[in-house]
């Protein structure tokens, strides 16, 4: 079990880094309300990770996207589970030359 989890850090890391540099350049995108199409799924593992869907309209559209939130405390992403369930509403970028890009900022995300 230990080795496991000397492997899954730095795996948590590298998906920590690759959303910071994946957010960065969205400073500029259109900010759209998106509705969360359903109740979002708790994944139990050496971390825990809440993942919903979301649909937005964008010039007429309605396209959808996926975020995924990693945890440490399984008790962390179970609280923060709750928040976002089919129904609710989350604000989201879009990327107005690509429309089907739209990229959730952990900054726009109501606290949990």
């Amino acid at each position: 079990m230990r080795y496991a989890l000397l492997f899954d850090y730095p795996t948590y890391f590298c998906i920590l880094l690759w959303r910071f540099l994946r957010e960065g350049p969205t400073n500029t995108w259109t900010i759209l309300t998106a509705d969360v199409s359903a109740d979002s799924v708790l994944t139990r593992g050496p971390y825990s990770k809440v993942e919903f869907i979301y649909t937005y309209n964008f010039e007429g559209k309605r396209r959808s996207g996926s975020y995924e939130l990693l945890f440490v405390s399984e008790d962390a992403a179970r609280e923060c589970a709750q928040f976002f369930v089919k129904g609710s509403h989350v604000r989201v970028r879009v990327k107005p030359q690509s429309p089907d890009e739209s990229v959730i900022r952990r900054a726009d995300l109501p606290p949990y």
